[in-house]
């Protein structure tokens, strides 16, 4: 049944699944969107089996002007490929022998320049599924000309979503960074400018880029259904403390999880375990880790199974690098785990520089317990007050649950949505 669905296109860089990090937050805001008016085109193969739309598209190189270059360059490197299986498996080449690949600064570059062509198959597809309106939520050049590309051959607007400050790079330094940020920067204002709404995930960035850009941006919270998390299991410090991580192990999180190992083990915590629901770590982080003897690297829950799986544990890790270079890519983001963490009623401890999108959140509404510094004795003391402290623990919960209200209802965030999506099409571009 419809319900008063709009037809929605949704661009994303990888599918939306229910056992994925990546492409959590599109899920959170679509997930109940009525599936046959829902249309998924990604650069990644999506299933139909990952139940979230009826209608799916691949965009490869056929849907690019110079796809013959590119495929050719793609075949030497196969690590360039962009798909599910080299999206999740572990990460072997450490950061700065993967950001100094002569074939990936190729790639960077040639990104720079690639248009979108109107392939036999992507025309079918466009006027088979009919869409109201285009959702791009695409982090690259690439795809930001997309969005405005199929606006103009569907004739029907768009509305484009940021979550990562994809302008910048690690690829390159100095007067090739400053490039390749100003030739990005120039592509993403073109079409901004263009769309019917412009969202990003969170204040800062809508700080930043409203100063950059010179436009109108809104906040759009990643959200979830508070009604579906379980009551947590009772936790007696001494016992057991089971801490956990759920998500992506990218950027650069999986060394931090050796530091907070290492506080662990350091505060002598009784029986404890540490279990990384994640695939993609540093191969060499996941063999320091598992030194450790209570930490356990596990594969990612479906979405339905989320809520149990957290109810099990007693305190919740949030960490970003510290690395300067990520920071620059991360210090707009929201990660898509805080609504979920917001909602268990389980105690949040997060372990990331001020200068990230997650901690500034954090300093300002007081959702978890902070640790704003790379130092080891002050997150040493972190986890052993949020582990033996009851009244420490009872207060964050307290916080994260009114912030979770207030931001990241999903009941009034698809409602707000919907709504934006319906108006947008009934008056037009």
């Amino acid at each position: 049944m419809n319900d008063n669905f709009k037809r929605v296109l949704l661009i994303s860089n990888v599918p939306v699944t229910p056992y994925s990090a990546q492409g959590a937050s599109r899920g959170s805001w679509f997930r109940k969107w009525d599936r046959e008016s829902l249309a998924m085109m990604s650069f990644a193969k999506a299933d139909k089996s990952d139940d979230f739309a009826n209608h799916l598209f691949t965009v490869g190189l056929n849907e690019k002007f110079g796809g013959g270059v590119l495929k050719k360059i793609l075949k030497q490197d196969s690590s360039l490929v962009q798909d599910k299986e080299v999206l999740i498996k572990p990460i072997k080449l450490n950061k700065k022998e993967n950001t100094k690949s002569f074939r990936k600064k190729i790639k960077v570059l040639l990104g720079l320049f690639t248009y979108p062509k109107y392939s036999n198959d992507l025309k079918k597809f466009i006027k088979n599924f009919k869409p109201d309106i285009i959702f791009s939520t695409v982090a690259d050049c690439y795809g930001a000309r997309l969005a405005k590309f199929l606006s103009k051959k569907a004739n029907i607007p768009y509305i484009i979503q940021q979550e990562d400050n994809w302008l910048v790079t690690d690829v390159f330094k100095g007067l090739l960074a400053k490039f390749v940020y100003k030739k990005r920067k120039s592509c993403l204002k073109s079409t901004l400018k263009n769309a019917s709404k412009r969202y990003v995930i969170c204040p800062s960035m809508k700080d930043h880029f409203e100063s950059l850009f010179n436009l109108e941006f809104e906040s759009l919270f990643c959200a979830d259904d508070m009604k579906r998390f379980l009551k947590p299991v009772n936790h007696n410090p001494k016992n057991m403390t089971i801490f956990t991580y759920i998500g992506n192990s990218q950027p650069g999180r999986s060394p931090e999880f050796i530091k907070i190992a290492q506080a662990i083990k350091n505060v002598k915590i009784i029986n404890p375990e540490f279990l990384i629901y994640s695939t993609n770590a540093y191969e060499s982080d996941v063999k320091k880790l598992e030194e450790f003897g209570f930490v356990k690297f596990l594969d990612m829950p479906h979405h339905d199974d989320v809520p149990l799986v957290l109810s099990e544990s007693n305190v919740l890790i949030l960490t970003e690098s510290f690395d300067e270079d990520i920071i620059e890519y991360t210090k707009l983001a929201l990660s898509s785990k805080v609504q979920i963490y917001m909602m268990t009623k389980i105690p949040i401890l997060i372990f990331a520089s001020p200068k990230t999108g997650v901690m500034d959140y954090a300093l300002k509404t007081k959702f978890a317990y902070a640790v704003t510094e790379d130092n080891i004795d002050k997150l040493e003391q972190a986890v052993k007050s949020i582990t033996n402290n009851k009244t420490i623990r009872e207060d964050i919960v307290n916080k994260a649950l009114k912030v979770a209200k207030t931001n990241h209802d999903a009941d009034i965030i698809r409602l707000d949505l919907k709504n934006t999506i319906t108006d947008i099409c009934d008056k037009g571009r």
